[in-house]
């Protein structure tokens, strides 16, 4: 990776991994198993670490997490098309360490 990451969260979206955020990030970035290489992609609103990360619906979502006030309550989308994180909704109770699963 281009940065050391701890408390990452990672997702598989379109045959490459995302390794999201950490501990006083809110950089995002993808790797590409097929030319085994790292590429920045757009950062998140607010930094978090602890946070869960799944693909719905072809975004992906990271939900909670530690960082400022507003990131424990915040769920961002990323779209890749246009390579872009933004807040979707606010959970009425803060989550952080949490697990997610998408059927």
């Amino acid at each position: 990776m281009n940065e050391e990451r701890d408390g990452l969260s990672g997702v598989v979206y379109n045959d490459e991994i995302y390794a999201i955020c950490g501990f006083d990030l809110k950089s995002v970035e993808r790797y590409n198993i097929r030319t085994n290489t790292w590429t920045n992609v757009g950062s998140l609103n607010h930094e978090r670490h602890g946070s869960c990360a799944c693909v719905v619906n072809g975004k992906i979502y990271v939900i909670g997490g530690v960082g400022d006030n507003e990131s424990e309550r915040t769920i961002e989308a990323y779209d890749a098309t246009i390579n872009e994180w933004k807040i979707e909704t606010n959970m009425e109770t803060p989550r952080c360490f949490a697990s997610v699963v998408a059927l």
